[in-house]
């Protein structure tokens, strides 16, 4: 993730209700919001669509 200037992730459009995520997708969302800055998101055919910027 990090060795990329920009990131397009897409997941559901609504939250997913989860006590606890896997440790892999806890590792990717500390890394987005430590490293990258959202530059806009956007939900099409259900499915939210966001993309993150390196800062």
């Amino acid at each position: 993730m990090l060795a990329t200037p920009r990131i397009i992730v897409i997941g559901d459009a609504a939250p997913v209700r989860s006590h606890t995520a896997p440790p892999r997708e806890a590792i990717k969302q500390r890394t987005l919001e430590e490293h990258f800055t959202s530059r806009g998101n956007t939900v099409l055919n259900g499915r939210r669509v966001s993309v993150y910027e390196r800062h």
